[in-house]
C-alpha cells in the first residue's frame, strides 16, 4: 500500500521541473506562462476521451518543463490525455515561437541536421517498403517535415532501390522550412488543410512524431483518408509509453517524458483502438510505436483493450519504483554527466574565443590546442568509463524486470487458483441454498403434520369426554338397578313366606314382568 501511495504521489508532484533547462528554455518558459495568464496562448480543459467514455481519472499535474498542463488516463481505453492543452486557433503561433526553443534550447535551428533522430527517414523506409504497391515511382507526404531530414534520407534510400520519390512536406516553423529550401526538400508552410485543398493523392503519406500533436484525431483521419491513393498506406510513429523503461530518452521519468505539445500519449493498444474507431485497419504496430495503416471501409472500432488502463498503470507503477530503489544512482550519474558536458562546453567556448583573436602567435595557439585535445582525451575517457557504467545499471535493470515479470506472473498463476477456489465456493453455497429450501419444504410438511395431530387430538379429547359422560351415566343407571335389586329380593322374601296368599300371585305376574323389562334393558 506504502508503494501504491509513494508512486501516485511522485506522478502527481508539481513541485519539480522534470527537465534540466538552459537559458533560453527557461526564457520561453517565462514568456509562456506570461502569455498564458494573458490569455494570448488560449487554452481548454477536455472531459471526453476519443473512444467516447468520460471516465477519466488525473494522471499528473505537469509536465517536462514544470508548466501546468496535467495529464488524464481513460479507465476505458488507456489513452493518456494532456489537460488542459492548447486550442487549435493557438498552436500555429505556438509552433512558431515557443516549441523549438523550449524543446531544443536554441534560438534557432541553424545547423541542426534532424529533428528527431538521423536514420529516421531510412527506418521509415524499411518499415513500409514491403507495404507499398511495387512500382518505380511513388508520391509521399509528410506532415509536420521539420527540417526535412525524413524526406531526405527517405528518398536517398529508395533510390538505392531504384524508386524514385515525389516528396511534399508541411511544416509552421520558418526557421525549419529555411533549412529544408537550403537542403533542397519540398516542404511547403501549412498542416494537412494546406493539403487537402490540393487536388494531390500519396502512396504514402508519414506522421514521424506528429500525430499525438493533433486535436482533432477525427478530422485529421478523414482528412487523410482523401488523400491517399487506393492501395495507399499510413505510417505513425509516436513516442511510446510503454518505452520508457527501455531507452534513456527521458532518463525513465514519466514527468520529463510528458510535454504540453503532445495532446495524446500512446501505447500500441490506444493506438490501435482510437485507428479503429477512426475506420482504420492495422498492417504492424510495436510498442516504440511504430506502425502502418490503412483505410478500412469495414472499420467499426470493435477493438477492445480494456484491460489497457491497468496495463499503463501497472507499467508506470514499475517504472516509478525501479527509479525509486533501483535507479537512484542514475540520477546523480546523468547530473555529473551534464555537470562535466558544461564544464566542456565552457572549455569549448574559451577555447572558440582564443581561435578568434587572430594576434596570437601560431605556435602558442599550438600549445593551447595540444593541451585542449589532452584535455577532451580525459574527457572522452571518463565518459566511456561513465557509458559503460550506465550500460551495467542497464543491465541490472532489465534483471530486475526479468524478476518483476516473474513475480507477475506468479500472482496471474495465483489469481487463477482464487478465482478456481471461488467457483468451488459458489458450487457449495448453491448446494447449501438448495439444501436449505429442501429443509425448508420438510419443515413445512412437518408442521402441517403436527397441525393434523393436533386437530386429531383435540377429536379424540371431545371423545373421550363423551366416553367419561356416558359412563358416568352407566354408572348412574347401575346404582338404580343395584337400589332395584335390593328392593325385588326384599319383596321376594316376604313372598316366600306368603306363597299361598293371593299377594304372592299378584307379585309373582310383576316379577316376571320386571324380569322381561331388565332384559330390554341389557
Amino acid at each position: 500500500m506504502n508503494s501504491l501511495s509513494h508512486y501516485r504521489d511522485e506522478l502527481l508532484r508539481d513541485d519539480v521541473t522534470p527537465r534540466k533547462l538552459n537559458d533560453i528554455a527557461k526564457k520561453h518558459k517565462d514568456l509562456l506562462i506570461r502569455e498564458l495568464d494573458e490569455d494570448k496562448i488560449k487554452i481548454e480543459k477536455i472531459s471526453v476521451c476519443k473512444c467516447g467514455s468520460t471516465n477519466l481519472e488525473q494522471l499528473t499535474k505537469i509536465d517536462r518543463y514544470g508548466l501546468p498542463f496535467g495529464s488524464l488516463i481513460c479507465k476505458n481505453c488507456g489513452l493518456v490525455l494532456t489537460n488542459p492543452r492548447i486550442k487549435q486557433e493557438s498552436l500555429p503561433y505556438y509552433y512558431e515561437n515557443f516549441y523549438h526553443p523550449l524543446n531544443y534550447g536554441k534560438e534557432r535551428l541553424d545547423g541542426l541536421q534532424a529533428l528527431f533522430q538521423v536514420g529516421q527517414g531510412k527506418k521509415i523506409f524499411e518499415i513500409v517498403n514491403h507495404s507499398l504497391p511495387k512500382k518505380k515511382k511513388w508520391t509521399i507526404l509528410e506532415i509536420g517535415a521539420g527540417t526535412g531530414s525524413v524526406l531526405r534520407e527517405f528518398k536517398n534510400e529508395a533510390l538505392l532501390h531504384n524508386i524514385e520519390i515525389d516528396e511534399l512536406g508541411t511544416e509552421y516553423s520558418h526557421d525549419c522550412l529555411s533549412l529544408c529550401e537550403k537542403n533542397g526538400v519540398n516542404v511547403i508552410h501549412g498542416d494537412l488543410d494546406t493539403i487537402a485543398n490540393m487536388t494531390d493523392t500519396f502512396d504514402l503519406i508519414i506522421l514521424s512524431h506528429v500525430f499525438e500533436h493533433f486535436i482533432d484525431l477525427e478530422a485529421e483521419l478523414s482528412k487523410i483518408k482523401t488523400l491517399l491513393k487506393n492501395r495507399g498506406i499510413l505510417y505513425i510513429e509516436v513516442p511510446g509509453i510503454e518505452r520508457n523503461n527501455t531507452v534513456s530518452t527521458y532518463n525513465f521519468d514519466f514527468l520529463e517524458y510528458l510535454t504540453h505539445a503532445h495532446m495524446y500519449n500512446f501505447n500500441a493498444y490506444s493506438l490501435e483502438k482510437i485507428m479503429s474507431l477512426n475506420g482504420y485497419c492495422k498492417i504492424s504496430i510495436n510498442e516504440t510505436v511504430e506502425s502502418v495503416f490503412v483505410p478500412d471501409p469495414q472499420g467499426s472500432g470493435t477493438i477492445d483493450y480494456q484491460d489497457n488502463h491497468k496495463r499503463i498503470l501497472t507499467f508506470l507503477k514499475r517504472l516509478v519504483l525501479s527509479k525509486k530503489f533501483l535507479g537512484l544512482g542514475m540520477k546523480h550519474m546523468i547530473e555529473k554527466k551534464n555537470i562535466r558536458i558544461d564544464t566542456r562546453d565552457n572549455e569549448i567556448r574559451a577555447f572558440k574565443k582564443i581561435i578568434e583573436k587572430q594576434n596570437i602567435r601560431i605556435d602558442t595557439r599550438d600549445n593551447e590546442i595540444r593541451a585542449f585535445k589532452k584535455t577532451i582525451e580525459k574527457q572522452n575517457i571518463r565518459i566511456d568509463t561513465r557509458v559503460n557504467e550506465i550500460r551495467a545499471f542497464k543491465k541490472i535493470i532489465e534483471k530486475e524486470n526479468i524478476r518483476i515479470d516473474t513475480r507477475v506472473n506468479e500472482i496471474r498463476a495465483f489469481k487463477k487458483i482464487i478465482e478456481k477456489q471461488n467457483i468451488r465456493i459458489d458450487t457449495r453455497v448453491n448446494e447449501i441454498r438448495a439444501f436449505k429450501k429442501t429443509i425448508e419444504k420438510q419443515n413445512i410438511r412437518i408442521d402441517t403434520r403436527d397441525n393434523e395431530i393436533r386437530a386429531f387430538k383435540k377429536i379424540i379429547e371431545k371423545q373421550n369426554i363423551r366416553i367419561d359422560t356416558r359412563d358416568n351415566e352407566i354408572r348412574a343407571f347401575k346404582k338404580i338397578i343395584e337400589k332395584q335389586n335390593k328392593s325385588i329380593s326384599s319383596i321376594l322374601n316376604w313372598i316366600e313366606n306368603k306363597e299361598n296368599s293371593y299377594t304372592y300371585r299378584i307379585f309373582h305376574l310383576f316379577n316376571n314382568e320386571l324380569s322381561d323389562l331388565k332384559k330390554v334393558m341389557k
